[in-house]
């Protein structure tokens, strides 16, 4: 008997000990808690350098030179985005550096669809001025609200409705929108046809715009540059071979012979298609 309350009495002893420490231990652990890097705490200080690191990349942003988010060749800025036109509109109706802290913010999708938004409103309202472009409107719209690319005609369309003077360039020919006496304020678009994409010429000057106009073949219709072969003569086609680089001569044999009519505007159309 002795020895079974010999033996209980310090069990329970030390089990009172155990006890005790743990509570001194949860104490000590309560004490520490703001200072451990517990889940929920690191939770809060990620999401304070998050903030804090997006509120000094805004003011870095704001306060350094902006980059280009363009593809830029000797003064060309082409759209990285796909309707490119749409882009080069934006651009021109707005600036670069909207566009350029548009794609910084990654809002693109957001910023197109709300501009197009805008631009059916503007069309509605100035339906007489399209009906003078010989345009319809249905289709322009169309264009604006379901289609991932808007054509050319809806890119001169919306352009006439906002008084932006453009020059495009495109497969050795040109066609000028707008008040173009004044060089200094025409823009130039140049379609790049090994990327199939529009883009606009920044370094804009008088020169380059005569250049265009002295070298290329200018036409009243970019969607449709060719008439039919009864339109031309064969004078008047020479001289168009000549500027968008179609030679107007054959090779027979030892002899050099000038193309036929149908040969000439066969090639023409298959340049300019």
């Amino acid at each position: 008997m002795n020895r079974n309350k010999q033996y209980k009495k310090p069990f329970r002893k030390e089990h009172t000990n155990k006890r005790k420490d743990d509570q001194d231990y949860n104490v000590v652990l309560m004490n520490l808690q703001d200072y451990m890097l517990a889940n929920d705490i690191m939770e809060k200080s990620i999401k304070h350098i998050k903030i804090t690191n997006k509120y000094t990349n805004d003011r870095k942003t704001s306060n350094e030179k902006i980059k280009k988010p363009a593809d830029k060749n000797n003064g060309m800025v082409y759209p990285k985005y796909k309707d490119s036109l749409f882009w080069c509109y934006y651009i021109l109706s707005n600036s670069l550096d909207d566009y350029t802290i548009m794609d910084i913010s990654k809002k693109y999708f957001e910023t197109e669809k709300q501009a197009k938004i805008d631009l059916v409103t503007l069309v509605r309202e100035k339906k007489d001025e399209i009906k003078k472009l010989k345009l319809k409107r249905t289709d322009i719209e169309n264009e604006l609200v379901n289609e991932s690319t808007i054509s050319i005609n809806t890119f001169l369309a919306i352009c006439d409705l906002k008084d932006i003077p453009v020059l495009i360039v495109k497969n050795k020919i040109y066609y000028e929108l707008g008040d173009t006496s004044e060089s200094s304020s025409t823009n130039i678009i140049i379609y790049d046809v090994n990327e199939d994409k529009y883009g606009i010429d920044m370094d804009n000057t008088a020169e380059k715009i005569a250049k265009h106009r002295d070298t290329l073949w200018k036409v009243e219709n970019i969607s449709k540059p060719i008439r039919g072969i009864s339109f031309y003569k064969i004078s008047d086609l020479q001289d168009i071979c000549k500027r968008v680089g179609i030679d107007t001569e054959i090779q027979l044999d030892t002899k050099t012979k000038n193309k036929t009519k149908p040969q000439l505007y066969e090639e023409l159309v298959q340049k300019l298609s």
